[in-house]
């Protein structure tokens, strides 16, 4: 009897519940780390095991203190500074806080002819409360040690987000049905460090379940580039089964890393439809994440405050006769006059008032309320004759 080998791909979406780097982090004080510290015979090194005091390990760090608050960009120019022998530097520039967490370049400083005689990798990313963050590893030997400088930090924007199903303001995080997306700016990244990135981000590689939000997703992307992205679903592993007495394979059967995990992405080539490939090829990606009532409310004149990404992105949803990024501003709601026939029109501060100039109150068929007797966002409120006002 023939027996027939069955391979099913099996998918399940990737889901889960992240903090970002800006919530949760140590903080590096030394006031030895300062690039103009001249070293004595106290050299540190950041190398755990080697000085109890100052060993660092591996994880997110805000440096604070008289040292400063960032890393230099520029190579210090010297040995024995920063408290070590070679000061370490970020060989890159700072990112903003629309940039996420990105990838930099750290040197240490040997001598003139070597700015970057060791090299690493590290995490960098600018949070929305005016500062950066390093995700530290330790160096590859001793004495490296990483040098601060005083610098003006990130800028902080707050954007504002006007009510509708879908914003592309550049100046504001794409909007759809209540999510907020953001895609990456690296192309090659495979699923695993592009999930990690939209967890640094406070979101998650987008979940995608039906063909409205496909086709939102896809224009987002063929504005962006032209390269296929990774999307939220993945195969824990391909499934298969024989047609004979056996219901399935042992998986002692197969060879070192197989069967291989396969992860799904929208394929540039295809329209940014669906396909899969296996989880280690490199494309760009896409996050999502939920827009949440802010933890500090900046809004101001009532409006409602909320933000995804974390605190990346602060969005203000402004009560009518308000605008402006936290509806600082105040306009007019009587100009131009909303009022039929050119009635008396009164701003009160967040509503209007509507009344005829002269008023009989023998009149039977006076106009009051109707579907369009107020502007958008204010409803109706009927006065009495020739009279009527329209508040929120």
């Amino acid at each position: 009897m023939m027996t027939v080998t069955v391979c099913v791909l099996l998918f399940t979406m990737f889901t889960g519940t992240y903090a970002g780097p800006c919530d949760h982090y140590s903080v590096l004080d030394d006031s030895w780390r300062s690039v103009t510290y001249i070293t004595g015979s106290d050299r540190h090194c950041d190398a755990p095991g080697y000085d109890a005091s100052t060993g660092l390990t591996e994880g997110w760090y805000r440096f604070t203190g008289p040292a400063g608050t960032q890393m230099p960009t520029a190579a210090p120019g010297s040995t024995y500074l920063c408290g070590t022998f070679a000061p370490v530097w970020l060989n890159g520039v700072h990112p903003a806080a629309a940039d996420g967490v990105v990838t930099r370049q750290v040197c240490a400083y040997r001598d003139e002819n070597y700015h970057c005689a060791w090299r690493w990798d590290i995490q960098v990313a600018a949070c929305p409360g005016g500062f950066y963050l390093y995700h530290l590893i330790s160096p590859p030997t001793c004495n490296l040690g990483y040098c601060v400088e005083n610098g003006a930090g990130p800028t902080v924007v707050t954007t504002t987000m006007i009510p509708t199903t879908a914003i592309t303001d550049v100046s504001s995080p794409p909007v759809y049905n209540s999510l907020c997306y953001k895609l990456s700016q690296d192309v090659t990244r495979d699923y695993e460090s592009s999930a990690q990135e939209c967890a640094a981000l406070g979101g998650s590689l987008a979940l995608i379940g039906d063909a409205a939000t496909q086709s939102f997703v896809a224009d987002l992307i063929r504005g962006h580039s032209n390269v296929s992205h990774w999307a939220g679903s993945t195969s824990p592993a391909v499934h298969c089964s024989y047609s004979g007495p056996s219901a399935a394979i042992d998986h002692d059967l197969w060879t070192s890393g197989h069967p291989p995990m396969f992860c799904v992405y929208m394929d540039s080539g295809a329209n940014y439809k669906f396909n899969v490939a296996v989880c280690s090829e490199e494309y760009g990606f896409v996050c999502q994440s939920d827009i949440v009532t802010c933890q500090h409310d900046v809004c101001q004149n009532g409006g409602t405050c909320t933000s995804c990404f974390g605190a990346a992105h602060v969005m203000c949803t402004c009560l009518p006769g308000f605008t402006g990024t936290r509806c600082e501003t105040h306009s007019d709601l009587c100009n131009p006059n909303p009022c039929p026939f050119n009635w008396n029109c009164v701003d009160n501060g967040g509503s209007l008032t509507c009344a005829m100039k002269d008023v009989r109150q023998s009149e039977q068929n006076l106009l009051g309320c109707s579907v369009s007797s107020c502007p958008m966002g204010l409803r109706c409120r009927d006065g009495g004759p020739g009279l009527y006002s329209c508040v929120p």
